[in-house]
């Protein structure tokens, strides 16, 4: 994710800063605010529009700046967006009073498309955020303390399509998400638990691990471990067949995983691991007495 360039509200001051260095911020025109004013604090990037008059411009400078608070403060040009020629380089400002507002350019704003959709090259989700119809992102989004809701329809289902329309979430109904890859139904997600249609693989190479070990587990360590029906609380009067997750874990403490409820959860490659373990002794147990059984057919035939 990039710099966050930071806006204020009603922040318009005068400047008589000359040439193409970085601007000595006056004192605020009246009616508004200065940067310091309206909260901004030192080292916020501020997206900023620069004119040389208020009635009749005839130039101006569109940018991203460093602020610095002080007397005066202080605005660092960092990227300019665009001047009055329609390039990109700093304007060589003349002698005479000019205006600094704060406002956001083109580039730092999200298009809104004639058919409602909104795109933005990557987008930043601080709070929770409630999808109606369709939210596309062209290259990342981050959920920083949220959630997309994504609300049940019939038709075109809403969705979160994240690099295209081919990939992404759906919302089969209220209680069910859809993810498809390549325009293809991979998996389901629902109240129920998870669908796949395809293998569930999990990265076990060799050359990924460090300190491999024999784990000492067996017929013993599986014994604990009973086979059980269940309801799960809270989500109706379905039973469920399974294992619980203490029993898995006093067979072996690595088995089992703890969320930060403190609730456990069952490591599948765990539960495989302690399973194998107990093949491993019927098998021994099985090979011993097969060769106790030739040993006997030898005494016999002799």
């Amino acid at each position: 994710m990039g710099t966050p360039v930071v806006l204020a509200d009603r922040v318009l001051v005068a400047t008589t800063t000359t040439g193409t260095g970085t601007y000595a911020i006056s004192t605020a025109i009246t009616g508004y605010l200065d940067p310091a004013g309206a909260g901004v604090t030192t080292g916020a990037r501020l997206a900023y529009v620069v004119v040389d008059s208020l009635t009749a411009p005839t130039a101006f400078e569109i940018g991203e700046g460093i602020y610095t608070a002080g007397s005066p403060g202080t605005l660092t040009r960092a990227q300019i967006r665009r001047n009055t020629a329609g390039g990109t380089s700093a304007i060589n400002w003349g002698a005479g009073t000019k205006y600094l507002m704060l406002a956001p350019g083109a580039a730092n704003l999200p298009t809104l498309d004639t058919d409602g959709a909104l795109t933005a090259p990557a987008l930043t989700l601080t709070g929770a955020a409630t999808v109606g119809t369709a939210l596309t992102v062209g290259t990342g989004m981050t959920l920083s303390a949220g959630v997309a809701a994504l609300p049940a329809g019939t038709g075109a289902a809403p969705a979160l399509k994240v690099g295209g329309q081919q990939n992404g979430l759906s919302a089969a109904t209220a209680n069910t998400l859809v993810a498809t890859a390549g325009g293809t139904a991979i998996g389901t997600f629902s109240s129920t638990g998870l669908a796949v249609a395809g293998n569930v693989s999990w990265s076990s190479d060799q050359r990924l691990k460090a300190e491999i070990k024999p784990a000492r587990l067996g017929l013993k360590q599986a014994l604990r471990i009973l086979p059980v029906t269940f309801q799960r609380i809270g989500r109706g009067r379905r039973r469920e067949l399974g294992v619980v997750a203490q029993a898995v874990q006093a067979a072996h403490p690595l088995a089992v995983t703890r969320d930060s409820d403190g609730h456990l959860a069952v490591s599948a490659s765990g539960l495989d691991a302690i399973l194998l373990g107990a093949i491993h002794d019927l098998a021994a147990e099985l090979n011993a007495m097969k060769a106790r059984l030739r040993v006997l057919e030898r005494r016999r035939d002799a």
